[in-house]
This record gives structure tokens, C-alpha cells and sequence, in this order.
């Protein structure tokens, strides 16, 4: 089982997996965030969020050219998610921000679709880095605890 407070997770280099993480979101400074129900939407495609962010990071790269091109890499990885580090640094991404909408109280809007975005929004992740699956366990627990107090449904699919 993974132990998140030994500080070693066996398979990948912590330091790299944090420094992904870091830079990961640097191009929403430029660009904004874009929720992913957007993209349920169809408001915007994942493609051309990724332009958006790409410009972005290649502004970075160029304005800061003494560490540009390492934050460009890193967040390259972060989005390729072919590594451990950046299977890890993505999973971890997305756990935070499920635990950040359960902290707020808020899981959809008045419709289902975004409930089952909500439900389902940081499966695929951990299927990527499976050492993740006992804290998402934990926080799927007090997710359906909170889709039954707003009203939403718990489907046997969500677990």
C-alpha cells in the first residue's frame, strides 16, 4: 500500500514527480483555467486547450531562457503522462482538485453530467498509477457522501 508520509513511492523519482507538478499549471497564469466541463460542453476541444497552453509555455520558455526550456520539458511530460513521475504528478493533479471541490461543497451545477464528470474525473488518472487507488478510495467515500446530501445519485459505476 502506498504511504504518502514515508516520502518514497517505489518505481519513481519523488523530486522529478513534484518538480512536474510544479510547472504543470503555469500556463494557466497566461491563459486561464479552463474547467473541464468546457470540454463535456464542447465549449472548446481538448486540442485547442492544449494550443492555448503550448503557446503559453513557449512564451515562458522564451522570456525566461535560463530555466525556460526545463519548465517547457516538465510540463511537456506532465502532459504526454508516458512516465511514472508524470503519471503520478496527473493523478495527484486531480485528486487535488476533487479534493478541492468536496472542501467547497460543490459537485455539479443543477445537471447530472457534471456530477458524473465530478464522480468520475480522476478515474482514468489513477488507473494510470494505480499506487494512488487506496487515497482515492478514501475521498470517493466522502464524495458519495456529499452527491447524497446535494441530491445527486451515487452510481455503482462511480466506485
Amino acid at each position: 500500500m502506498l504511504s504518502i508520509l514515508d516520502g518514497e513511492i517505489k518505481g519513481i523519482n519523488l523530486y522529478h514527480a513534484v518538480q512536474i507538478g510544479l510547472v504543470h499549471d503555469l500556463a494557466e497564469a497566461i491563459t486561464g483555467d479552463i474547467d473541464s466541463y468546457r470540454i463535456v460542453l464542447r465549449e472548446i476541444t481538448k486540442k485547442q486547450k492544449y494550443k492555448m497552453e503550448e503557446k503559453a509555455m513557449k512564451k515562458i520558455r522564451k522570456r525566461v531562457p535560463s530555466i525556460g526550456p526545463k519548465i517547457y520539458n516538465l510540463w511537456k511530460e506532465f502532459e504526454e503522462c508516458k512516465n511514472p513521475e508524470a503519471k503520478y504528478a496527473k493523478a495527484m493533479d486531480k485528486i487535488e482538485a476533487l479534493i478541492h471541490l468536496l472542501h467547497v461543497n460543490y459537485i455539479a451545477r443543477e445537471d447530472n453530467a457534471e456530477a458524473e464528470l465530478t464522480a468520475k474525473y480522476v478515474d482514468n488518472a489513477v488507473k494510470k498509477f494505480p499506487q494512488l487507488q487506496p487515497l482515492l478510495n478514501i475521498i470517493k467515500l466522502r464524495l458519495k457522501k456529499e452527491f447524497k446530501k446535494q441530491g445527486f445519485q451515487w452510481k455503482s459505476h462511480y466506485d
